[in-house]
């Protein structure tokens, strides 16, 4: 959680960020760009304020840079941004990590944080930059570093499920084994989800580009992917196959009446 040292999650410290950023896709590769950088995922990895404050600082950058630099200079500068958190979650899905994750309690954190990172992106789920290392981790790592992960927190975010609807068949099964054994929360970021699933069962829109969906999970998407980065939505088949796996997840009693009444 928040400290007074970190930078993501301060808010004094928004602005600064936003800045070194900029400096981040201007490639001001400078001793004190470089440390930001290396620092910063270090914090990623470590507090879930953080991480949300920085995926909160990229909407906003996208809505500065838009006016700025227009949609092609922006999608040039997200390019480059994007790169880096391949590069951070890349190091993190690594053999060698996974193997030392299996000795380090630090580590296992920081898998677990990714997951939790990921999980709380569609964006990044929609993105064959990140599925395909989360596809290849997910067949090569060991099931006790798996199991360590705290899937009880993760089930309450939209990731576990968007994964239930994706084009990679292993990561759709993968899902379908773990959020039924889960007990979800069900908040507004899990029922943005299905009324997304909705949207796409009433407009016929399967099987198209995610970048051509007017939801709100993917505003500015088209300046983070290119149409041949960004996944489609559901065929018919892996849509109700995706709603199963919803039907099947235990809810929690409050968050359920809440939502009857």
């Amino acid at each position: 959680k928040a400290r007074t040292t970190h930078w993501w999650c301060r808010h004094r410290y928004a602005e600064l960020s936003r800045f070194m950023l900029r400096l981040v896709y201007s490639r001001k590769d400078n001793s004190a760009t470089l440390q930001w950088i290396k620092e910063s995922h270090r914090q990623l990895g470590l507090c879930t304020d953080c991480m949300q404050g920085y995926q909160d600082a990229l909407t906003l950058l996208a809505e500065e840079l838009k006016e700025e630099l227009g949609v092609d200079g922006t999608k040039k500068a997200f390019q480059i941004l994007v790169d880096f958190d391949m590069m951070r979650f890349k190091k993190i899905w690594s053999r060698g990590a996974v193997e030392k994750s299996m000795n380090a309690r630090e580590s296992k954190d920081q898998v677990t944080m990714a997951l939790y990172e990921l999980f709380s992106s569609p964006r990044m789920l929609r993105d064959n930059r990140f599925l395909k290392p989360l596809q290849k981790w997910i067949s090569d790592v060991p099931t006790e570093v798996q199991e360590y992960c705290d899937f009880a927190a993760l089930c309450s975010l939209p990731g576990l499920f968007v994964l239930s609807i994706c084009p990679d068949s292993t990561l759709r099964s993968w899902s379908a084994q773990k959020a039924p054994k889960q007990t979800a929360k069900l908040n507004s970021s899990l029922i943005t989800f299905m009324d997304e699933l909705m949207y796409v069962l009433e407009n016929d829109a399967f099987d198209k580009p995610w970048t051509e969906m007017d939801v709100p999970s993917t505003a500015h998407f088209d300046l983070f992917v290119t149409p041949g980065q960004c996944t489609k939505s559901p065929t018919p088949q892996v849509l109700w196959a995706g709603l199963d796996t919803l039907f099947q997840v235990r809810y929690a009693v409050h968050y359920t009446r809440c939502i009857w009444q």
